[in-house]
């Protein structure tokens, strides 16, 4: 229950940096239930995965009184969608498992769904375990290996003057301890300012770059970046140098029949309320490569 919490709570910080980062639908910026019916919708137009469907099924047309899951979320009351709303804005703090499947879905959260997000973490975790062991282990036999050092420099003379500040007066540390504060502030306020300035972007045709967000650019629209996940979304420009290795590694849109390729998931650059999918197999073959004969075997 503990690990379904934590997915819960990743996938909810996902939709809040997506949501703040303008990388998503304005139907999910503004998750009113119609909203969020009709993204779901349209999600099902743009084609679920194998791993998706189960849960639109289970959460729309639990009962299978639908022949197609489109009529069945078009079916649905709106007072269902609520609870998904209130998940979405933080309203409820124990929604149903399926409630938090859904909107990780409906989000792009990735990895997903849970089975794979725990599998994944678990990996990560028991990785982590055994370096932090081997780690220990090395350091106990670097400990018993060391030689007896206070033995060996009995007779090397100390160092002197190493307690010069012990030795200064209460005014004298007092003056001193004020300088270096004063000369710490230009830096800090540096800082400060480099870190502040650098939470805007624009997309440039290929990738976001990064900008200052007083800046204006009359030909780009410039978005704010809270957490720069968004900056590592990157058109694919050679797309003929995808193989099958790459499935479900690079994401995909289809709009008016073009086909683009992207590295990271997310919303379209420019047409927000479109998301990237997964790449399949089939899609980096037919779309892809150029390749004409490991294209046709597809057709």
């Amino acid at each position: 229950m503990f690990e379904f919490d934590r997915f819960r709570s990743e996938v909810l910080n996902d939709y809040i940096a997506k949501k703040d980062n303008s990388s998503m639908s304005t139907r999910l910026s503004n998750p009113s239930p119609a909203n969020l019916r009709d993204y779901a919708i349209s999600c099902v137009k743009d084609g679920l995965t194998a791993n998706d469907m189960p849960i639109f099924q289970e959460f729309f047309n639990p009962e299978k009184s639908y022949e197609n899951i489109e009529k069945a979320i078009r079916k649905t009351d709106l007072g269902k969608m609520k609870s998904v709303q209130n998940f979405l804005i933080g309203n409820t703090k124990e929604p149903s498992e399926i409630i938090v499947k859904l909107s990780a879905v409906l989000i792009d959260f990735q990895p997903r769904p849970y089975h794979k997000w725990r599998a994944e973490n678990l990996e990560n975790e028991e990785t982590d375990i055994s370096e932090t062991t081997d780690e220990k282990h090395f350091t106990k036999e670097k400990i018993e290996e060391k030689p007896n050092i206070k033995e060996e420099n009995e007779n090397i003379e100390k160092p002197r003057n190493l307690n010069w500040l012990s030795k200064l007066s209460g005014i004298n540390k007092k003056s001193l301890i004020s300088i270096m504060s004063v000369a710490l502030i230009p830096i800090s306020f540096i800082t400060y300012n480099q870190l502040k300035t650098k939470h805007c972007a624009y997309w440039d045709g290929e990738q976001y770059i990064s900008i200052d967000c007083g800046e204006s650019l009359s030909s780009h629209v410039i978005i704010r970046v809270n957490d720069g996940a968004i900056l590592n979304l990157k058109k694919i420009t050679r797309p003929d140098t995808l193989t099958k290795k790459d499935k479900n590694k690079v994401w995909y849109s289809k709009i008016n029949n073009e086909v683009e390729f992207f590295t990271y998931p997310g919303a379209h650059p420019i047409h927000k309320d479109k998301r990237l999918k997964p790449a399949t197999e089939y899609i980096i073959q037919k779309y892809g490569r150029t390749d004409s004969l490991n294209a046709s075997k597809y057709k």
